[in-house]
C-alpha cells in the first residue's frame, strides 16, 4: 500500500498543486473562481453544497458533545440565494446591497453608495450620455441647492436611465415600485385576481446579449420582445383566447437581466396578470399552461430556443411544468403562502409585489457566479482597474449588455389595466423622470460654480461633488465657505454667491446687493471660459472694472 507521504514525493515536480480557494465539498477540492466584488464561493456547485450539508447531518447524528447532547449543524445558506418555492424562481431573488439587513428583506444602499458606484460604472461604460450623468454641466455653471438639512447640486446633466445609472435608476425605479404596491394593493382589496408570472428563455453562453436598434436586432434581447410579442400582442388569438376563457383584464409587465461567466446572459420577463377574479387551483393550472403554450410557441416564431415545457425531476418546485414559464396566485391557496417574502409586513398576498417588479437595484442573480446589473459593473470596473485598462470578460459583458439594452422598456403596463386603476381611483405617481430625478423641489441657490471651476477643481476630483452637498446638509452656507477656501478656491473670484431674487433698493438705484446679482447674472450670460487661465484673466478683468 502506498502512504500519502509516498505517493506526494513521486508526484512530478512539473504538476504542482493549484493555489487558492477550493470546494469544501466531500472529497471534491475543487478549485473555485473568485468573482470581483462577491462573497468568496464555498462550495462549487449546488450537488457538492447538498453532499456536505447530509455529511454534517450525518456527523451530528453520531457524535456526541458532551453528556448525550448532538452537535449543533452549523448554517447551510451561508453565501448563497435562498431557493425555496417564491414567485421569482426563474432567475432572480430580492437580495441585498448591505450586509446588515433581515433575510428576505430588500437592502438599499446609501446615498454616497449610489455615488460612488456611478463613478465606477462611469469608468467602464462607453455610453456618452450616462457618462456625462452628475459631471456635465447644461448650462454654464452649477447652483448648490440649500435648505435645513438637505442640499443638491442642479445645473447638472441627469441620464435617467434605470438600465445602467445606480443613481437615477434607484430613484426612479422606487417611484415604479411604489405604484406597482398600491395598484396591486388596491386591486386585491376589490376582488381582482393576482398572478406572478415569470417568462424565460433557454440560454447558453456563447449566445450574444443582441440588440433591438432599428436595422440591428438580433440576439436574446431581440428574440425575448419579439416572443412576448408573438405570445401575448394585443391583436393576437393567444391574448384574444386569455382573456375570453380566463378574464385576463391585463397585466404590468417588468424586464430584469443577470449575468454568468459559465452561463452568459439571462434575460426574462416578470408579469403580474390581473384577471376578473381570483382562480381556484385548476383554473390556476389551466391558466399557467395556457400562457406557457403561448410563450414557447412566441419564442420559437421569433428564432429562439425551445421553451421548456416539461420537467422530469423529483420533487421540482414547477411541479413537472417545465421551467421556461412560473405562475404563481398572490389572492389564495398554498403558493400564496409561500412567496412570504413578497409580503411580510401586509396581511394580504400582494405586500412587497413593488419590489419584485421593479427594483432590480435591489436583486442579485440566484445561483453561483450570477450577476445583476449593478453587481457585473462593480465587477467590471474592479477588473478594469487591476488590469490597468485591459479589457477583461466582466468589462466586454457590461458593455455588451449596455449596449444591447438601448431601447429596451423596463416597465409596461397595459391601457386596459391602466383603465381599471383610473377607474378605481388608486392613487398613482404620474410624475416624469425628469421629475423624480429633479432635486431642487424646496431648495434655495447658496453656491454658483461657473464651468471653469467646475470642470477643473470638482468634476474631476473624486469625492468632492459629494463633500459639498454632505456639508451644506451638514453646516449651510458657512460650512461651504470654509470647504471651499480648503480648495485654494477663492469666494467671489472662482465661486460666486448666487444673484438676489429681490432686493430692496436705494432711490438712486444703487445698491450693493443689486450690483451684486447684476454682476453674477452677466457672469451666467457670457460663454464658458473653455480654459482655467481663459477664467482667471476673466476674474482679474472683472476686478479692474469694478475697481474703476
Amino acid at each position: 500500500m502506498t502512504s500519502v507521504r509516498e505517493t506526494s514525493a513521486t508526484a512530478p515536480p512539473s504538476a504542482p498543486a493549484p493555489r487558492g480557494p477550493k470546494c469544501n465539498g466531500p472529497g471534491c477540492g475543487k478549485a473555485l473562481v473568485h468573482i470581483p466584488g462577491k462573497r468568496p464561493k464555498v462550495y462549487c456547485s449546488p450537488a457538492c453544497k447538498m453532499r456536505a450539508k447530509r455529511a454534517i447531518e450525518r456527523a451530528s447524528g453520531t457524535t456526541a458533545n458532551g453528556a448525550g447532547q448532538s452537535r449543533p449543524a452549523p448554517k447551510s445558506n451561508a453565501g448563497f440565494s435562498s431557493k425555496g418555492k417564491s414567485p421569482s424562481a426563474a432567475g432572480q431573488s430580492v437580495a441585498a446591497e448591505a450586509p446588515a439587513t433581515k433575510k428576505g428583506q430588500p437592502k438599499s444602499g446609501t446615498r454616497d453608495e449610489r455615488y460612488a458606484r456611478r463613478d465606477r460604472h462611469q469608468a467602464v461604460a462607453l455610453g456618452e450620455a450616462f457618462r456625462a450623468c452628475g459631471n456635465r454641466l447644461t448650462g454654464k455653471a452649477a447652483t448648490l441647492q440649500w435648505a435645513a438639512g438637505e442640499a443638491a447640486l442642479t445645473g447638472v446633466c441627469r441620464c435617467n436611465n434605470v438600465h445602467m445609472c445606480a443613481w437615477c435608476g434607484t430613484r426612479i425605479l422606487a417611484v415604479r415600485a411604489a405604484n406597482a404596491q398600491a395598484m396591486a394593493d388596491g386591486l386585491a382589496a376589490t376582488g381582482y385576481g393576482l398572478h406572478l408570472g415569470t417568462s424565460t428563455l433557454r440560454h447558453f453562453k456563447r449566445m450574444p446579449f443582441g440588440s433591438n436598434r432599428k436595422g440591428q436586432r438580433f440576439g436574446l434581447v431581440s428574440v425575448l420582445h419579439d416572443g412576448w410579442r408573438g405570445a401575448y400582442g394585443s391583436s393576437g388569438r393567444p391574448w384574444r383566447r386569455l382573456k375570453a376563457e380566463f378574464g385576463v383584464i391585463g397585466y404590468e409587465r417588468a424586464y430584469e437581466d443577470t449575468w454568468g461567466p459559465d452561463t452568459g446572459h439571462h434575460l426574462h420577463w416578470h408579469t403580474l396578470w390581473v384577471t376578473a377574479k381570483p382562480l381556484d387551483a385548476d383554473g390556476q393550472l389551466e391558466f399557467r399552461r395556457a400562457i406557457a403554450t403561448a410563450w414557447a410557441d412566441g419564442v420559437r416564431n421569433a428564432g429562439g430556443y425551445e421553451v421548456s415545457q416539461t420537467c422530469d425531476r423529483l420533487d421540482c418546485s414547477c411541479g413537472g411544468e417545465g421551467h421556461g414559464t412560473d405562475l404563481r396566485s398572490l389572492n389564495s391557496g398554498e403558493e400564496g403562502e409561500t412567496a412570504r417574502y413578497l409580503y411580510k409586513d401586509g396581511d394580504k398576498g400582494v405586500a412587497k409585489i413593488g419590489l419584485e417588479l421593479s427594483r432590480q437595484d435591489l436583486k442579485d442573480g440566484r445561483g453561483p457566479g450570477r450577476l445583476g446589473p449593478w453587481q457585473l459593473g462593480d465587477a467590471a470596473a474592479e477588473e478594469l482597474a487591476a488590469s490597468g485598462g485591459v479589457p477583461g470578460p466582466f468589462t466586454t459583458a457590461y458593455r455588451e449588455r449596455e449596449r444591447g439594452i438601448y431601447g429596451v422598456r423596463k416597465q409596461y403596463r397595459t391601457q386596459g389595466l391602466n383603465a381599471l386603476v383610473k377607474a378605481l381611483e388608486i392613487v398613482q405617481d404620474e410624475r416624469t423622470e425628469d421629475e423624480i430625478t429633479d432635486e431642487s423641489g424646496g431648495l434655495q441657490p447658496i453656491l454658483v460654480i461657473p464651468s471653469g471651476t467646475w470642470y477643473r477643481h470638482i468634476a474631476r476630483v473624486p469625492g468632492r461633488r459629494l463633500d459639498l452637498v454632505k456639508v451644506a446638509e451638514l453646516s449651510g452656507v458657512g460650512g461651504v465657505r470654509l470647504l471651499i477656501e480648503s480648495w485654494g478656491l477663492r469666494w467671489g473670484i472662482d465661486v460666486f454667491d448666487p444673484p438676489a431674487e429681490t432686493e430692496p433698493t436705494t432711490e438712486a438705484g444703487e445698491d450693493e446687493a443689486e450690483k451684486a446679482a447684476a454682476k453674477v447674472a452677466a457672469i451666467l450670460e457670457r460663454p464658458a471660459a473653455r480654459t482655467f487661465t481663459e477664467h482667471v484673466h476673466r476674474a482679474r478683468r472683472r476686478q479692474l472694472v469694478a475697481t474703476n
